[in-house]
């Protein structure tokens, strides 16, 4: 390839790039530069409502600031029922626990936490997750 013939290359790759318009769409329009960006202004829909929501945008971010120290709180208190059950009912006083029977039977009762009771006490911690949450978002307004 002679020096001319790489020159010429060189200039229609240059003016191809150029062509493209990097920073525009094909109707010559400035293309945004994030999809957030080409809603600015725009209603929020059904779809992105809970979106906008959750931002904080329908609320001062006192209040979603009063619902996340609501939601860690909760989560908080959970997690230590669940360690006090699943560690110390069922491991660290089994022995003390051990002393009581189970009502209407001659099992003994840390046993029954390690083995049973503490899969019921999940299962009721969940449960009750589920339902403060629920009155948690609707006093904070961001249930769906």
């Amino acid at each position: 390839m002679s020096n001319n013939e790489e020159q010429d290359k060189q200039g229609s790759e240059e003016q191809a790039f150029e062509d493209t318009g990097e920073d525009q769409d094909s109707s010559g329009n400035d293309a945004p530069e994030s999809a957030e960006e080409s809603t600015i202004g725009e209603e929020p829909t059904e779809e992105t409502a809970p979106i906008e929501r959750s931002r904080g945008t329908s609320g001062s971010s006192g209040d979603m600031d009063s619902y996340w120290r609501a939601n860690k709180r909760l989560i908080l208190g959970l997690l230590v029922i669940w360690a006090t059950m699943g560690i110390g009912m069922s491991i660290l006083f089994v022995e003390t626990l051990n002393k009581f029977n189970v009502p209407g039977g001659n099992l003994p009762f840390g046993f029954w936490m390690a083995q049973q009771g503490s899969i019921y006490g999940f299962v009721i911690l969940i449960f009750f997750y589920a339902w403060r949450m629920d009155k948690i978002d609707k006093d904070h307004d961001v249930h769906e």
